[in-house]
């Protein structure tokens, strides 16, 4: 929804002038400068830093997560085919 209101957003603005849309593309970058600069701490603990454990194990064990990658994978299967015609399809001669 993000991406849609964004683009609308763009769109009437770019209608009154591209130089509005640089404005406020700059004023909000500087804006999240600034909340980098000031809300991401400088250091690193290395500490508290936990070594890595397993790799992909971890989420290869958990049964919901493999569950909801062969269902997104049957999806893709099924709806996310080429928009040309299957060769195999067969249509009677008239």
């Amino acid at each position: 929804m993000g991406t849609a209101a964004a683009g609308a957003i763009a769109g009437l603005l770019l209608a009154h002038g591209f130089w509005l849309l640089v404005i406020l593309d700059v004023t909000t970058s500087l804006a999240f400068a600034v909340i980098v600069a000031v809300g991401v701490p400088r250091g690193y603990d290395t500490a508290s830093a936990k070594p890595a454990r397993d790799g992909y194990a971890i989420p290869a064990r958990d049964r919901v997560l493999m569950a909801a990658l062969v269902f997104l994978l049957i999806g893709l299967i099924l709806y996310a085919r080429p928009p040309t015609r299957c060769p195999w399809r067969w249509s009677p001669s008239p």
